[in-house]
């Protein structure tokens, strides 16, 4: 069983597991952007519908109002009343737009429709569009008077264009304009195939440009900023559910703001192949979706927000399901230190208010009062996830991805079903604790885009490069040290479609030729390993997709990993069954099974574990495989910079605001600390929370109380307290209410 002490060797150990050093902790203090009086403090948001209710009070800066219809403004004026920044999100591929009408065209013409005419439903009438200038400009409509009634930003939901809805009227006329030839059905070859969901890819990118002109445009008439987002699945989520939508390219979208990442336990739960066996991998498949939207932004001023969701849109899973898997898509997402903004959940009142089965009969209800405390208390924790930055950015494995993931998986030809391919290269490195990023191949025209990375796993079975000079990248890369591992043979129908690798003056049969060539080799090099400058160039000509359904794919992997950074002169390092992470004093650590072994993880030190409704304090935690924690680490402190065990490098020194050891802060709260003042002897603060829910609130004071006070108006609230002498701090528990509880706590 593994041990981990605390603080020095575990200060040391920690940064060896993530494959790249990260910044020493700053000491433990009032989380800078718990006061929600801060005017820079807009870090967490949720999507809502109803208009305020004080059972949904949640301790998050941003209301994003959903739906764009009359009654908006004044749901909209309910949460801003209630304290609240307010954006409006609203859907831009389905929604309530059945009134669309214009040159003859109705909303059941917009209809993305399969091929025997059905149009593609998110619910009953409420259709899937083909999203043409004409329905855009009705959408804007309604978008211009959302920021009239006082919108801070606009969230576009969802630009997706499903692989089966390409048979409609509507689409066959954008492909008559686009393309300038007649339609041809997608299933009839694998040209036709790649040109449609091609087609449907531009349609979106053109649909958030034309809304994103409008909302800059209508941002200068009122001269005001109007920030502009758009909330989109990952790259990996869309091509394993065989829906096309212009991923990378929303990095270099005009007057975009940022993204927001949708990935939660609905996406996360989608099963895959690993080693032979088809099942669910939620951690796993999290990490990797975040990833996916970590590198879509590195490089770019856009904010990347990461959703995860207490519950999902299946309604039929028992409260512990909900939570184990929002534990493990929440833990995933604290792998990313460069993204610090977070939707907190969508839809709160499906989680505060709804009920869901308890798997005995028919018997439903309502959220364990623990998980409602622990939610909170999380939610007031990723608001201080802006902590010192990792010295330098990005893994050293990656897999490389491209959008073209999404234009192979329909008929004629599906060549990457339940994404295989993709999960057979990644998932081996990841389970064996070597932290993995999806790399897009649209970006590594990007300064320093895979300076971090020592090994690259690539294969074109299952998607396309996007243009040449992504492979003189590629070249370049390897020639500078290195290790890329390519896996896939020439037996890839869409090799055939039309592409730039086989369009004249180039005539390469596939475009892994053009790539070879480019590295100074032949063009289909023999098995296994080939220098290449300083690098090396690993071989493997099996499709990935085999590899998935193996039971000695993953070893076949990692073994062709292992062999390219040895011929690289790169080191392999030591395997594991864990990932560990610093965030500033926050530690985020997850176990996996099918991995090295089944040892469980002992840290050792002072914690508090934020997912524990008490916020207990913990001398000890232990993650069996499979679990997950997040954890504050009271022994966190400034000081001389340990070393890196595996690396020999020194850490940066701890940098930010923290404050002297001996003054009072808030570490950790269910409910939203505001008016924190801080006098002789005394601290006061306001705490407000959801109705219903109980505030559990740690805080380390220079000594034991003499006396704690709770008011809410001229009332008294009943506080139930302990002091914990070894860590010099006291949890307060008590109810939570939405207009607010003052606390003075004497010494």
């Amino acid at each position: 069983m593994k041990k981990i002490g605390c603080p020095l060797l575990l200060l040391a150990f920690l940064l060896t597991v993530t494959g790249r050093p990260c910044s020493a902790a700053g000491s433990p203090r009032r989380p800078r952007d718990m006061d929600a009086s801060r005017p820079d403090a807009a870090r967490t948001s949720f999507q809502v519908y109803p208009p305020y209710d004080p059972k949904l009070h949640l301790p998050a800066d941003v209301a994003m109002v959903y739906g764009v219809d009359p009654g908006l403004p004044e749901r909209l004026a309910s949460w801003r009343a209630a304290g609240y920044r307010t954006y409006v999100m609203t859907g831009v591929a389905w929604g309530s737009y059945q009134g669309y009408q214009a040159d003859g065209e109705t909303y059941r013409d917009l209809a993305q429709t399969r091929p025997d005419g059905t149009p593609i439903s998110h619910g009953g009438d409420v259709y899937y569009l083909v999203p043409t200038k004409g329905f855009v400009d009705h959408l804007t409509i309604s978008l211009g008077r959302a920021i009239d009634a006082g919108a801070e930003a606009i969230a576009l939901e969802e630009p997706e264009f499903w692989v089966a809805g390409s048979y409609g009227k509507a689409f066959q006329r954008e492909w008559q304009d686009y393309y300038g030839i007649p339609w041809e059905a997608p299933d009839s070859s694998v040209t036709g195939r790649e040109r449609a969901d091609r087609l449907k890819y531009y349609l979106y990118r053109r649909a958030i440009g034309q809304a994103g002109d409008f909302i800059a445009r209508r941002a200068r008439e009122i001269g005001r900023p109007v920030g502009f987002y758009v909330a989109t699945h990952s790259l990996l989520n869309y091509a394993n559910w065989g829906i096309v939508s212009p991923e990378s390219s929303l990095a270099d979208m005009p007057h975009l703001t940022g993204l927001i990442g949708q990935v939660w336990t609905g996406t996360a739960r989608t099963p895959n192949h690993y080693g032979g066996v088809f099942r669910q991998r939620t951690f796993e498949n999290a990490f990797l979706e975040y990833g996916s939207f970590a590198t879509l932004v590195r490089g770019t001023p856009l904010e990347m927000w990461f959703l995860a969701d207490p519950v999902e849109d299946d309604p039929n899973h028992t409260w512990t399901d909900y939570r184990e898997n929002y534990r493990a898509t929440l833990v995933a997402s604290l792998f990313s230190p460069e993204c610090t903004h977070y939707e907190v959940m969508p839809w709160p009142d499906r989680v505060f208010l709804g009920t869901y089965p308890t798997g005995r009969g028919d018997e439903r209800r309502a959220i364990p009062p623990d998980y409602a405390t622990s939610l909170l208390a999380v939610i007031n924790a990723l608001r201080d996830m802006d902590q010192p930055a990792p010295s330098r950015g990005g893994s050293e494995f990656g897999v490389l991805v491209a959008d073209s993931m999404m234009f192979q998986r329909g008929e004629p030809h599906d060549s990457n079903p339940d994404l295989r391919g993709f999960y057979a290269l990644a998932l081996p490195l990841l389970k064996h604790g070597r932290p993995v990023e999806p790399v897009h191949l649209e970006h590594l025209d990007r300064p320093s885009y895979l300076a971090s990375y020592r090994a690259l796993l690539l294969s074109y079975q299952f998607m396309k490069p996007p243009a040449p000079e992504t492979h003189s990248a590629l070249a370049d890369w390897v020639r500078n040290g290195g290790a890329l591992i390519y896996v896939g043979d020439e037996h890839d129908p869409y090799n055939a479609a039309a592409g730039w690798w086989n369009r004249a003056p180039l005539a390469f049969a596939a475009p892994q030729e053009h790539l070879f060539v480019a590295l100074g080799l032949p063009r289909r090099p023999a098995r296994g390993l080939h220098r290449v400058g300083k690098g090396a160039v690993y071989v493997l000509p099996v499709p990935p997709q085999s590899l998935a359904t193996r039971p000695d794919g993953p070893r076949i992997v990692r073994d062709a990993v292992r062999n390219a950074l040895r011929a690289a002169e790169s080191e392999v390092g030591p395997e594991r069954n864990y990932l560990l992470r610093r965030r500033g004093p926050y530690l985020v650590a997850a176990v996996m099974d099918e991995s090295v072994s089944d040892e469980p993880l002992r840290l050792q030190g002072h914690f508090l574990d934020l997912f524990d409704s008490r916020l207990a304090v913990r001398g000890e935690v232990v993650l069996k495989p499979g679990q997950q924690a997040f954890l504050l680490d009271l022994d966190a402190a400034p000081g001389a910079p340990p070393l890196d065990l595996a690396r020999g490098d020194a850490l940066s020194p701890p940098v930010g605001d923290a404050e002297p050891a001996e003054a009072p802060r808030a570490l950790a709260s269910a409910a939203r600390i505001t008016d924190w003042r801080t006098e002789g002897r005394q601290v006061t603060f306001r705490a407000a929370g959801p109705e219903g829910t109980t505030a559990a609130i740690r805080l380390r004071l220079p000594a034991p109380p003499a006396s704690i006070e709770a008011r809410r108006g001229e009332k008294k609230v009943a506080v139930e307290s302990a002091w914990d002498g070894e860590t010099g701090t006291e949890l307060l528990v008590f109810p939570n209410a939405a207009e607010g509880a003052g606390v003075t706590i004497s010494w």
